[in-house]
């Protein structure tokens, strides 16, 4: 019964000093959205495939999908970033509903359109992903739900503390990774699908 009760208090005692580390960064850069010109439009599929728009401190993400592919749209910026510190990535984003197999999410490490990493949700899951040369070469999912309407808002987050990577929904850690070497401060908008979502109000704290 005591290893138990040290077991919970050493488990208490981690979850607060992560939490401590994240409150005391400073903020490196916050982005309204309201200046189209910062960000990067890239879109590794075809441009007709995908719609990006940035309007009112909105960066709103289109895909498509037909009956044979589904299609990606992401955006990016490259920032001072310094990936070997700690450091969290927040955003909000409004869904106009989102089905399984869809994904809505941020990415990070991003150093080209072939190259990058990206978390984020569907209806069911959360999802990790990480391409190279244009290629899925690593993937986790587990089971996420979410049970909000049609057109809620909801706030994404990936925190790096002494290097464990927390991806949060809604303040809720949905799964950490651990042993992920990061290598660019390129950040970025993601969406998967046939599906819309308006990105705003992106934070970096270091």
């Amino acid at each position: 019964m005591k290893k138990f009760r040290l077991l919970i208090a050493m488990l208490i005692l981690g979850t607060s000093a992560a939490t401590a580390q994240i409150s005391s960064l400073d903020t490196l850069m916050t982005d309204s959205i309201d200046e189209r010109g910062m960000w990067t439009e890239m879109s590794y599929k075809k441009k007709s495939n995908v719609e990006i728009n940035t309007k009112r401190g909105y960066i709103t993400l289109k895909s498509k999908a037909n009956k044979l592919t589904a299609y990606d749209a992401k955006t990016h910026i490259f920032t001072d970033l310094d990936v070997n510190e700690d450091f969290e990535v927040k955003c909000s984003v409004d869904v106009s509903g989102i089905k399984s197999g869809n994904m809505v999410g941020l990415m990070f490490d991003y150093m080209d359109d072939m190259n990058f990493m990206v978390v984020g949700f569907d209806n069911r899951h959360a999802y990790f992903q990480k391409y190279s040369e244009g290629k899925l070469v690593g993937e986790i999912i587990c089971e996420f739900s979410v049970k909000k309407k049609r057109g809620s808002m909801w706030e994404l987050a990936i925190c790096n503390t002494d290097g464990r990577l927390d991806f949060k929904i809604n303040d809720v850690i949905a799964f950490d990774l651990r042993h992920r070497e990061l290598v660019s401060g390129g950040v970025g908008f993601y969406t998967f699908g046939k599906q819309i979502a308006k990105f705003h109000d992106l934070t970096i704290l270091q």
